[in-house]
């Protein structure tokens, strides 16, 4: 970990903080380019910056947190007063929710913003990605206070999800919500591209399914191609997500 380019005693204090929190080796700046440090290093670079945090790996785009996929759900659902997650999710307040495959954690702030007093988890398996949103929620200038809110609640928590789903209690939330998209998209989506590199990929498993099914009382939520064989496997009801995706929904 080091800072910006333009350092000041703030960034410099705060990254060595944040380096610490997640026990990341911290290296002074001293105006070297991220090129150099990737190559004496061998090891993703992460530059904390005035304005956000970025992640440098060899040959990828840089990778900063950037609350757009939330802000046009928050902005759609505002306008057409639905939404198809929270029609599938059924959300009502006071509900408990799993985000288990958070990724960028656009879905669980919109779901947050949406229903103020849900108390949701953000669920990530990468280190790099789950450190980066936590601190993107924290700092990043959202554009409605609702957003902003929302994001000061969420609890984001680094962990393989199926791993986490097995320490939970039965019926210990009542709802669970899987966006195991990476592993399938469009391999031409610009808007989740640079993410690719930093992602954790990896399949919804019938087991992770199980352990969901267990944890919630009420409903998992899947967002999948139509066509994903746990929609197969499994009872669930669907609604159109747009884009040859959709959501299932599985009452427990």
């Amino acid at each position: 970990m080091t800072t910006g380019a333009k350092n000041g005693v703030y960034s410099g204090n705060a990254a060595r903080a944040f380096a610490e929190a997640h026990n990341w080796k911290f290296v002074p700046r001293e105006k070297r380019p991220v090129h150099a440090l990737l190559n004496e290093w061998h090891c993703p670079v992460i530059v904390y910056g005035r304005e956000r945090i970025e992640i440098h790996k060899p040959e990828t785009a840089p990778f900063f947190y950037h609350p757009n996929g939330a802000v046009l759900k928050y902005y759609d659902w505002k306008q057409k007063k639905t939404s198809p997650l929270l029609r599938a999710i059924e959300a009502e307040p006071g509900g408990r929710l799993i985000d288990a495959t958070m990724g960028l954690g656009a879905d669980s702030l919109f779901l947050q913003a949406a229903v103020p007093d849900f108390t949701i988890t953000a669920v990530e398996a990468s280190p790099l990605l789950s450190a980066v949103v936590q601190e993107g929620f924290l700092q990043f200038p959202m554009p409605e206070d609702e957003l902003a809110a929302a994001a000061a609640k969420i609890s984001i928590v680094n962990e393989e999800h199926t791993t986490y789903l097995k320490k939970q209690g039965t019926d210990s939330v009542e709802y669970v919500y899987f966006d195991p998209m990476f592993d399938q998209a469009d391999k031409t989506s610009k808007g989740i591209a640079p993410l690719r590199s930093y992602a954790a990929y990896g399949r919804l498993s019938v087991e992770a399914f199980e352990q969901a099914v267990r944890t919630a009382s009420k409903r998992v939520v899947v967002k999948a191609d139509p066509e994903n064989e746990l929609f197969r496997q499994f009872p669930f009801k669907k609604i159109s997500a747009g884009n040859a995706h959709c959501y299932g929904y599985y009452d427990c």
